[in-house]
């Protein structure tokens, strides 16, 4: 078995996805990589190179371990979370639902606008195809 240590930047966040604190903040976290080799696990000969290995970020500072707002122990993750185009919804609108969260009646794009005028003419075709029938019977 061999592990290396280093210092790195890594986020941490809340675990509850409701919390002020589920926003990411950068701080300083130990990366400690531990690898196996076929040999350590058991193997016989000499069969080069790692098995299997697995990565873990610890805290260097304990006092920020725990959530500043709700004080439940926060996460660490060595990635950003991603910042996707904007739509125009709030992206926690879904998880609020309160005032001021997700409205599917808002129309925030073309799309919308295209669908609103296609179903408009087929409420035109309809009411024209069943006045026609109407006239047949």
């Amino acid at each position: 078995m061999n592990q290396t240590r280093e210092v790195v930047r890594a986020w941490a966040h809340c675990r509850h996805g409701l919390c002020p604190g589920y926003l990411q903040e950068e701080v300083d976290a130990e990366r400690v990589e531990t690898a196996f080799t076929f040999k350590d696990n058991g193997g016989r000969g000499s069969v080069p190179g790692v098995e299997r290995s697995f990565v873990e970020l610890l805290w260097t500072d304990q006092e920020q371990a725990a959530c500043p707002s709700c004080g439940t122990p926060r996460e660490l993750t060595d990635q950003e979370r991603p910042q996707y185009e904007a739509s125009g919804y709030d992206p926690m609108g879904l998880v609020n639902s309160g005032a001021g969260g997700f409205n599917a009646q808002v129309q925030n794009s073309e799309a919308d606008e295209r669908m609103a005028a296609m179903e408009a003419q087929i409420a035109k075709l309809t009411a024209a195809l069943e006045k026609n029938e109407k006239k047949a019977d």
